[in-house]
């Protein structure tokens, strides 16, 4: 995969850091819930999870490789279907026809 140009982050989320102190939760405990995400996803997490706190605001951005997989992404059970030997999961392949996030190139 390709290394994620600066034009290719999207906002994930976004909180005041006051908020966030209030609830218990740190910065670092919110990028490495997106890290495990990226992960769960078959990317790289360095890669595709970034922090900025600036102004008092905490963002978190992702890739947009990574955001693609988030829209693509079917929490339902797996269906499976006869292909022949063996069976062979469709949910494997989104709506698109192409493998999930596991690409790569």
């Amino acid at each position: 995969m390709p290394a994620v140009q600066e034009d290719e982050w999207v906002v994930a989320e976004s909180y005041s850091l006051a908020d966030m102190e209030g609830q218990g939760v740190s910065p670092k405990w919110l990028e490495g819930k997106w890290m495990d995400v990226a992960e769960d996803m078959a990317l790289i997490p360095e890669n595709n999870v970034r922090v900025i706190e600036e102004g008092g605001i905490v963002r978190v951005e992702v890739s947009v490789y990574l955001m693609e997989c988030m829209r693509g992404f079917k929490p339902e059970a797996p269906r499976l279907v006869r292909t022949g030997v063996p069976e062979v999961a469709e949910s494997m392949f989104h709506e698109g026809g192409a493998p999930w996030c596991a690409s790569l190139d």
